[in-house]
Formats: structure tokens, sequence, C-alpha cells
């Protein structure tokens, strides 16, 4: 992942040293933001399976609280970065709320955050939007939510 973002960024600072870069570089740099956002959605999604696995281990809760969810997300994946902290990329996970539902964040391309909220009755909702989503218990609605993945 790091070589292909690499080569993406020389490529654009090769591109920008060109004349008319706006129908070059535009769609580029579209195409690594989009790759972002399907990173972090595949994040998120890898991470609600430890999720609801978590549930089903802790008696039907998603653990006592958000530290609590995270540390046990993080003994399950650690291929992904778990904390209740912000997300500031889209293997770090930002982990809120715990018992009864979740909030799982990630930052895709910068100001985009993807989300999923799960209270693990199969009815997930799927954000995404320029500021990361407050946690609800209750199941969330509004701008940027949708029963569907975004892209």
């Amino acid at each position: 992942m790091v070589r292909a973002f690499t080569a993406v960024a020389a490529s654009v600072v090769l591109l920008a040293g060109c004349g008319g870069t706006e129908k070059t570089l535009d769609p580029l740099l579209n195409s690594v933001d989009k790759a972002h956002g399907a990173q972090a959605l595949s994040a998120l999604q890898q991470a609600q399976v430890a999720a609801s696995l978590v549930k089903t281990e802790s008696g039907g809760t998603f653990g006592t609280n958000a530290e609590d969810l995270a540390a046990k997300l993080q003994a399950k994946d650690p291929s992904k970065r778990f904390s209740t902290a912000p997300s500031a990329a889209p293997e770090q996970i930002q982990v809120l709320g715990g018992g009864g539902a979740a909030l799982l964040v990630a930052q895709g391309a910068p100001d985009v955050y993807v989300a999923i909220w799960d209270d693990g009755n199969g009815n997930p909702m799927y954000y995404m939007g320029k500021q990361p989503p407050p946690f609800s218990a209750q199941k969330p609605s509004g701008v940027g939510w949708s029963d569907r993945p975004l892209s």
C-alpha cells in the first residue's frame, strides 16, 4: 500500500510540473480519495465482524464501554489500530459506544469520514461526511446516514 501511494504521489509531483494538469491531476486525486474511502469502509466492515464476535463472547453487549470494546477489538485484529481517539487514517478506527450499540469511525480521504453504527440487531447504519459523526445509542438518522454503504 505504501509503495502504491508513493508511486501515486510521485506521479502527482511530476504531473504538477506539466501544463494543463487540472485535466490529469484532478481525476487522479479523485481516484486516490475514492481508494482511501473504500479502504476505510473495508476496514470498518472487518471491524464490525470483530465487534459482532465481541458481542457474542461478552454475553450480548459490545463490552462495558468504548475503551473496553477498543481493547477487545485490538486483541481480535492487531492489523488495525483501535482506540477512542479520532481517526486520522483508514486503518485507524475510532471506537465509540459500547454496551448496547457501537460506532466505528475511520477517516478515508482528507475531510471525509466513514462510519458504521451497529446495535447488533442486523440493521447497521452507514455514514459518510466531512465531520466524524457523534455517537448515539439510538439508531442514527439525518445527513450522511444511510442503511447501505455509501460510496
